[in-house]
């Protein structure tokens, strides 16, 4: 099974399982989010091959995150944006906190191996964390704005243009502001330049595809795209 084939099928899988906590409830979707966010922190250290480049395999769960936030505000407005986006923060804070206070205590020999590998894994996760921080508080604020200020422009009308114009946007600020602060001086910069590349059009794809995923949330909950005109703003 090659690595585009289960890179796209985890991308599918994850925005399916998005949708489907969506139909059991708003908070089940909530849930789902944070552990995306969670899931796009610790994944971003793995590396893989997609099509000849390099990338990372957390921007599939990061990129999903957006259409999370999006059903969010479609249907409940910026006010619960903004409050998911605190939530979501404080489960991450509080998981990396857990990690650096397990990692000081001391292992035995029995443990050693995957003591020292929790370690190498965990090592880089507080300035991954504080670039997630910066970056979700005012890149993830910035697109429930931007998606809000196209429905408000539209009238309600065409959900394609701001799920995708808010998404397209905030994904390339995203993309260059946090592998900025969490790789600069870490990896080389033409390597570093080519990840943000490669990143960003596997986000831009996923966004494309999470569209679909959008206007079912409507369909799901037995609701009209007319009703879009009533999103508490």
């Amino acid at each position: 099974m090659s690595d585009e084939f289960l890179f796209i099928l985890i991308a599918v899988i994850d925005l399916s399982v998005m949708l489907c906590m969506w139909r059991m409830g708003r908070r089940w979707l909530e849930l789902f989010i944070i552990l995306n966010y969670i899931f796009a922190n610790i994944f971003v250290l793995k590396f893989t091959t997609i099509f000849g480049v390099e990338t990372t395999v957390g921007a599939v769960f990061y990129a999903a995150i957006f259409l999370g936030t999006d059903i969010v505000t479609e249907h409940f407005g910026k006010k619960a944006g903004y409050q998911l986006i605190w939530r979501s923060l404080f489960a991450v804070l509080a998981f990396t906190f857990a990690q650096q206070a397990v990692l000081l205590l001391s292992y035995t020999e029995s443990s050693a191996a995957t003591s020292q590998a929790m370690e190498v894994l965990f090592s880089a996760v507080p300035r991954i964390t504080f670039a997630s921080f910066m970056v979700f508080v005012f890149i993830q604020r910035f697109d429930i704005w931007l998606y809000h200020w196209i429905h408000k422009k539209t009238e309600g009308k065409k959900l394609w243009l701001r799920n995708i114009g808010s998404t397209f946007t905030s994904q390339f600020l995203d993309t260059i502001v946090f592998y900025s602060l969490a790789f600069y001086g870490v990896i080389p910069m033409s390597i570093l330049i080519n990840l943000m590349v490669v990143t960003f059009i596997i986000k831009i794809l996923i966004a494309l595809a999470d569209t679909p995923f959008i206007y079912l949330s409507y369909w799901i909950k037995g609701k009209k795209l007319s009703e879009a005109k009533n999103i508490p703003m």
